[in-house]
């Protein structure tokens, strides 16, 4: 698998942000994606997922970081066939559970780039675009930046409606307050 080169924004008018994807980009349907996160047992950031989403489940590691208000990660992603049976097989290695996160919204592509307009629980609305590029390849790297940067703008958010922060630190501050 690539690099998936990442950027979301806040997202105001839900209602009005359909409307916009509607109009200018391929609509693929509606999303719903259930994540269940763990740590490692001494409860360092080191964290795996396991997604249901549809009838399917797959299990997903990224090593991720922020760069210029988006995230660049690598990921390494399978499949499972029973999501219970292997967060069982995780909680037997030792691995704890972190939290759980829903996305539950609508998705759209548009030149190469994926675009999910989703409801994030208990976070609020993003739209999320995102890159798929070639381990290795710095200049495709900066080239994806710069085009899920554009198409953020292009759908009417502000460099302030830029979320750079990682759900799991956003979901974190939810738990605090």
């Amino acid at each position: 698998m690539g690099w998936e080169v990442e950027i979301k924004g806040r997202v105001k008018d839900p209602a009005e942000m359909v409307k916009k994807l509607h109009d200018t980009s391929e609509f693929l349907g509606p999303l719903h994606k259930e994540d269940l996160y763990f740590c490692d047992p001494d409860g360092t950031r080191s964290r795996f997922r396991i997604r249901r989403e549809g009838q399917e489940s797959r299990v997903t590691i990224k090593s991720k970081k922020l760069h210029f208000g988006g995230e660049i990660n690598r990921e390494i992603e399978f499949s499972v066939g029973s999501a219970e049976k292997f967060e069982e097989f995780a909680l037997m290695l030792g691995c704890r559970r972190d939290y759980a996160k829903v996305k539950k919204g609508y998705r759209f592509v548009r030149g190469g780039a994926v675009i999910e307009l989703c409801e994030v629980e208990p976070l609020g609305w993003f739209l999320e675009i995102e890159k798929i590029i070639a381990v290795g390849d710095e200049k495709a790297l900066i080239s994806a930046q710069a085009e899920v940067r554009e198409l953020l703008f292009f759908f009417g958010l502000t460099p302030g409606d830029v979320e750079p922060r990682f759900y799991s630190d956003l979901m974190a501050e939810a738990e605090e307050a």
